[in-house]
């Protein structure tokens, strides 16, 4: 499980870097390169296109701003940090990442691999059904999938069976139900937890690794087209320019 921690670690790692540079450009290309141009077409008094003049707003507004920009970030930042540490912020956040395309059903498959290892090493160690359940509920760190498992437990205190129960709160796929049914008939269901969180780990990997190869290149793509919509609204008078003199 440790080493599937890592895996989702590097697997956001660089992702979150080009998100940086690509931050770190836009900001230096506003308030560095814009200017320059800014003060240049100031001289030659000329009606501007309307990308241009767009830009150049926005660039003045973040210029003038700046001062007042960065603390309010900061302080957001910290503010959402504190919120996220109390039980509603925490739950709430852990409700959205469970809703977002790709990283939300990746989530869905960490928190079940995790609750069935812990399921079926506490059972192997001789702990009854329910406490056991309780015990693996509790080792997921999403409260959101925490608390969809959490939900059978009642399921299964009635007398259902743990496939019954996890099937009626929504929170695991037919495989997995499946899998988990013919470890409880056949006696075997701790060795079947371990080998439903092996194949759910396995999935997981190579869920993460088409995620990475989807997600870099589309960072790379949207970070160049948005440094080459800067240029060319900033290239874009000279061209017309070089029109009107031909």
């Amino acid at each position: 499980m440790i080493t599937l921690q890592k895996k989702v670690g590097s697997a956001l790692f660089y992702p979150a870097i080009l998100l940086g540079l690509t931050t770190a450009v836009v900001i230096f290309l506003l308030t560095v390169v814009v200017p320059t141009f800014s003060q240049m077409y100031q001289d030659f008094d000329a009606q501007l296109p309307y990308p241009t003049q767009l830009l150049l707003a926005l660039t003045d507004l973040v210029r003038s701003q700046i001062l007042i920009i960065i603390p309010a970030l900061l302080i957001g930042l910290f503010g959402l940090w504190q919120w996220r540490r109390t039980q509603a912020g925490r739950l709430f956040l852990d409700h959205l990442v469970l809703r977002l395309p790709l990283v939300g059903q990746a989530m869905h498959q960490f928190s079940l691999a995790t609750f069935c290892r812990t399921l079926g090493t506490v059972l192997a160690g001789g702990m009854p059904m329910v406490p056991a359940l309780q015990i693996a509920s509790g080792s997921v760190q999403n409260h959101g999938a925490q608390e969809q498992l959490e939900r059978a437990i009642p399921a299964v205190t009635g007398g259902a069976s743990v496939a019954a129960a996890l099937e009626g709160a929504r929170a695991a796929p037919p495989l997995v139900l499946e899998m988990v049914g013919v470890g409880e008939r056949t006696g075997a269901l701790e060795e079947m937890l371990h080998h439903v969180a092996d194949f759910i780990e396995e999935e997981l990997d190579y869920r993460l690794s088409a995620m990475a190869t989807l997600i870099e290149p589309l960072i790379m793509v949207v970070m160049g087209l948005v440094v080459a919509g800067i240029v060319i609204a900033m290239y874009l008078p000279i061209f017309h320019l070089s029109s009107a003199v031909r």
